[in-house]
This record gives structure tokens, sequence and C-alpha cells, in this order.
């Protein structure tokens, strides 16, 4: 049986995707009450949708200015109608169209920097990670083949041409708008021979940004890929496990080192 919540959600979509399919004009009553009425709801839910862009994308809102993200709101809601009842939730698909479209070819780093705002907001908006302490004990395993590493929800990966974090930083509010304007953004926006990497992730209620190395990188890439404790060892005996475990814990990172 579907709870409240499911069925409300459901009966949101539903309306959207009615209002979105269109109704086809006729010829005979072009100006048919039930298609105007349509058009109101389309109106409405495109001011609502734009507004709910800007505030899931804050950066991207004051890159590109409001008539900007209103067009990107009309093409987003051709490929990614909003239908979990919580307009948090829209705008996954930004980076992915700002890829395939026109601002791409002038702007690359535009689809890393709302890459960076979505994985940022999910982190603000994922529950806190509680370590297990006793999960830890696992170390001690003389069969390390069968301990996994357990990191927390919203833990994503990032790679850039250029430092998107000070990017962002640069945009935060309170921020010296005379630093959009000088050399300090100049210097950000120069993309470089060898990607950043960047881990975001939440701590202490905060979502955060740092930046790693490549091997921290491909570390974190293989735990999220499901490696065993043994063959992350074996395939990284250069990298220092112990010193990353350390502000694995320290950073919120950990959940627990579980057994299978």
């Amino acid at each position: 049986m579907l709870s409240e919540r499911t069925a409300l959600d459901n009966r949101q979509a539903a309306l959207i995707n009615m209002i979105f399919s269109g109704i086809q004009s006729s010829t005979e009553h072009p100006f048919h009450p039930e298609e105007q009425g349509i058009q109101i709801y389309r109106n409405n839910l495109l001011i609502t949708a734009t507004r709910a862009l800007c505030m899931n994308y804050p950066v991207i809102e004051k890159m590109l200015g409001p008539k900007t993200m209103r067009l990107l709101t009309q093409q987003l809601l051709e490929i990614e109608l909003p239908n979990s009842g919580d307009w948090a939730d829209f705008g996954k698909s930004l980076p992915a169209l700002i890829n395939k479209g026109p601002l791409h070819q002038e702007h690359p780093y535009l689809e890393t920097t709302a890459k960076l705002e979505w994985h940022l907001k999910q982190a603000a908006r994922s529950t806190v990670t509680n370590l297990d302490i006793a999960s830890l004990s696992h170390l001690s395993d003389t069969d390390l083949g069968k301990v996994y590493i357990q990191l927390g929800e919203n833990i994503n990966l990032l790679t850039s041409a250029i430092r998107v974090d000070e990017l962002w930083r640069l945009h935060q509010p309170g921020r010296n708008k005379d630093l959009l304007n000088s050399e300090s953004l100049l210097t950000v926006l120069i993309p470089q021979d060898k990607p950043y990497w960047f881990v975001i992730y939440q701590k202490d209620h905060l979502p955060c940004i740092k930046s790693i190395s490549e091997a921290e990188y491909r570390w974190f890439s293989a735990i999220q890929s499901g490696h065993r404790l043994s063959d992350l060892l074996e395939q990284f005996h250069q990298f220092d496990f112990s010193q990353w475990l350390s502000e694995a814990i320290e950073q919120q990172w950990l959940k627990k080192l579980c057994k299978r």
C-alpha cells in the first residue's frame, strides 16, 4: 500500500506531466478556456521552477543572470520534470544540459561548477555520518579480504581543469565583489595541464569541499567501487592508509568497516 507521501508525490507528478504534455490547439477554438488554463499553470510552474533552480544553483545564477536561468529552466523541464514533491530535488540534470548546450563551448567550467553546487547541496541534505567505532576492530582480522570500507552518504568526487573550489568561494555571499573583476578570478579560470581532484562531503552538518591528491582520488574511487580492503592495500601499496584513516575519522568520511 502506498504511503500518503508517495501518493501525494504521484499525484503531483501526474499533474505536472499533464501540464507539460500539452493540449493540441484547435483551429476552430484557438482560445479554448481549458488550453488557456493549462497555459497559466505552465507559466506559474516555470516561474516556480526557475526560482527553485536559482536557489539550488546560486553560483550559476550569479554567473549567468536571471534571463539565462529562465531559459535553462525551460530547457530543463523538457528532460527533468519535478516529481518528488520537493523543489530542492529539482535540477540534477543541469550539468548535463549545460554540457550539451552552447554555453559549454565558451565557458567549459560552468558544467563543473554546476556539478560542485549539486554535490554540495546533496551533502548538506544528507544524514550525519556516525562512526561505528566498534567496527574498527576488523582491522585486526587476519583475513582482510572480507573487510570493506563503508563511507558516509553523499560523498562525491570531482575532477576539474580549474580551481573550481576557489571559483565557488569567490561567489559566496559576503565576498568582495571587486574580486570577481580582478586577477583572482582570471587566475582561477586558467585551465591547467593536470586536473585538480576534490572530495565533497558533510562535516558537522555543513557541506565541505576539500582538494585531494590524485592518489587519494583513486583510493576513494576504489572504495566506492566496492574493492575489498586487502585489494586496496595491495593496489595502493605506497598509500599511507593509517594517515588516511585518521583523516577519514576526523573529517567524518568513514561510517564503518564491514565484514562480508
